[in-house]
């Protein structure tokens, strides 16, 4: 499952035990483990589903059913995503339902990663609906949400919306799943223990940075032979990621596993030593903290919103992004010293645990409470 389900799984499992009756309407067409948990449970109310999204006309036929299915029970507030679900909340906003409209990223932060020139006639299309409807979408909300002030400095430049509308919530982290308590040869293909493990966990596009992070591999391996880099996720980048590391000769360095389970996803974070998110635009990395959440000492580039609730040479090292050398040589320094990469991993956990999804639920239960009042 991808960042948003995740949020909006363990999100809503922690809001519903507030009191809240939430009915949930989502794009994807299977259920996960946890989802239908909550749904079986009687946590959530309504788990409803519509056709995936491939197209404009999906959306459309998303929007209308989102606004038929929630007909009957509109309920007493609207709490949307991103751009996609703009068009059926200003639909149930006819109703006075107020809205809380959550950024988890932005059409326009999102290009300035990638060439004009290489987006086609109908991806430019695309970008300036998405546009048009996230500038839509933070007029009408009575709040907006987002997660990582660099975010919400985003939306002021970019979007005109009122700093004093815009409120930050980072995202939380199951501390359960993510505990750092595994053995490495439970992963199949995993390299042996004396190898240093590097993990990367996210979708293999451009903006990710895992180009980057290849190209820094190369200038660790000089000095550390022994490196080993993990690339957990897949995306149309996967195969230019491949072929990169086979030029650079580090084939034997690089293994690229693909989309794994959520259930054993919380394995690769255990096992490996050091956790990278070389990332140009990343409003806050879930990932971050799932590797926190497991004792995992992080880099993170500036441009991740995680950066902003770290300390560096406390929690792990911050770096520039774009900049493979810089990203080479913090890598190299945690791979130096064992022990000051545990005390950092120890901190991580410390930190992680402050963001755990029941104590972020407490924060948007404020906030719909102040909205409700009003």
């Amino acid at each position: 499952m991808g960042g948003l389900g995740r949020f909006n799984s363990e999100l809503y499992k922690e809001i519903s035990k507030l009191g809240y009756d939430v009915e949930i309407f989502r794009t994807s067409s299977a259920m996960d483990g946890q989802e239908k948990h909550a749904a079986q449970g009687n946590e959530i109310s309504g788990l409803h589903r519509s056709y995936p999204i491939y197209s404009l006309r999906d959306v459309s036929i998303y929007d209308v059913q989102c606004v038929l299915q929630s007909a009957r029970n509109p309920g007493d507030l609207i709490h949307a995503h991103d751009w996609m679900n703009v068009p059926p909340a200003v639909l149930l906003k006819l109703r006075k339902i107020p809205l809380v409209l959550n950024f988890h990223q932005s059409t326009r932060g999102e290009r300035r990663t990638k060439s004009e020139g290489n987006l086609g006639p109908k991806s430019r299309i695309l970008a300036k609906y998405r546009i048009a409807l996230e500038a839509l979408g933070g007029v009408l909300a009575e709040r907006v949400v987002t997660v990582s002030i660099r975010m919400k400095n985003e939306l002021v430049s970019n979007y005109g919306i009122s700093p004093e509308k815009i409120t930050v919530v980072y995202n939380g982290v199951d501390l359960e799943r993510f505990n750092g308590n595994t053995d490495r040869n439970r992963l199949a293909g995993m390299p042996q223990k004396q190898r240093s493990m590097l993990l990367f966990v996210g979708r293999i596009v451009p903006s990710k940075g895992i180009i980057q992070l290849i190209r820094s591999l190369k200038i660790v391996k000089k000095n550390h032979s022994n490196v080993f880099l993990i690339v957990v996720g897949t995306g149309p980048y996967l195969r230019s990621a491949q072929e990169f590391a086979v030029s650079l000769g580090l084939e034997e360095h690089v293994r690229f596993v693909g989309k794994v389970s959520d259930s054993q996803l919380p394995f690769y974070y255990a096992a490996c030593d050091v956790f990278v998110c070389p990332s140009y635009y990343e409003p806050f990395g879930m990932t971050c903290l799932e590797a926190m959440a497991s004792s995992k000492p992080i880099i993170v580039t500036r441009n991740c919103g995680a950066s902003e609730i770290i300390k560096t040479g406390v929690h792990g090292l911050i770096v520039p992004s774009h900049n493979s050398l810089a990203m080479a040589e913090s890598i190299e320094y945690l791979l130096s010293d064992n022990e000051k990469a545990i005390r950092m991993g120890t901190e991580c956990r410390k930190l992680a645990e402050r963001f755990s999804w029941g104590e972020i639920a407490k924060q948007y239960d404020v906030i719909y409470k102040d909205i409700l009042r009003h």
